[in-house]
């Protein structure tokens, strides 16, 4: 164990619902930290597994995964470069478990499946959120001392079968720029396309 190298988090929720024999349970174990030999580099890696009943009385059975990666040149203007890999399983319908990844109380969602996505998905419940793989490459760029340009891509592809026995959602890219107005406050605007793939033609 080596607590000035990476961090350990061992976590564990659950959900009741009143009046029911409904249950959620969710363990995780999160780590993050760095190499001495690779300066600059940080690494983060999370897993989490739920059990417990559905409302159908099927047991809970999903599963999540994030790796995660960032590289800070020690250069002019702060070149960085990102990578992450985010997992959300999905239920293939056979069997009496039910498999679809149950969000519980989610924050940076958006930040960590595309912001374009997340939209689009928050209105029509395509995935919420479950039955999903995403990889993130990002670039970030800081040219003056307050402002911070950013380029992500996504790309986005069901666990299992979406719909119509697609699972190709497709790919996104955003383009942010930050300000630094003060130490505890900053304005950000990013635009973003969702370049749609089969499970939408």
């Amino acid at each position: 164990y080596r607590p000035d190298l990476y961090s350990l988090d061992v976590y564990y929720v659950r959900k009741d619902w009143l009046h029911t024999d409904r249950n959620l349970d969710t363990a995780g174990l999160r780590v993050s930290g760095s190499i001495p030999s690779v300066e600059n580099l940080g690494l983060k890696l999370e897993y989490a597994k739920q059990f417990g009943d559905d409302a159908a009385g099927n047991d809970y059975d999903g599963w999540a995964l994030l790796f995660g990666a960032n590289y800070k040149f020690d250069t002019n203007m702060n070149p960085a470069i990102r990578f992450a890999y985010n997992f959300f399983s999905g239920d293939d319908t056979q069997g009496g478990d039910n498999d679809d990844w149950q969000m519980v109380y989610p924050s940076n969602i958006a930040s960590r499946i595309g912001p374009v996505y997340y939209a689009v998905d928050s209105q029509n419940s395509i995935t919420t959120e479950s039955n999903l793989q995403v990889i993130n490459l990002g670039f970030d760029l800081q040219p003056v001392e307050k402002v911070k340009l950013s380029l992500d891509g996504y790309w986005l592809k069901g666990e299992e079968n979406i719909a119509n026995n697609e699972d190709d959602i497709g790919y996104e890219v955003d383009l942010g720029i930050d300000y630094q107005y003060t130490e505890d406050l900053s304005f950000g605007l990013t635009g973003g396309m969702l370049f749609a793939g089969d499970l939408f033609d």
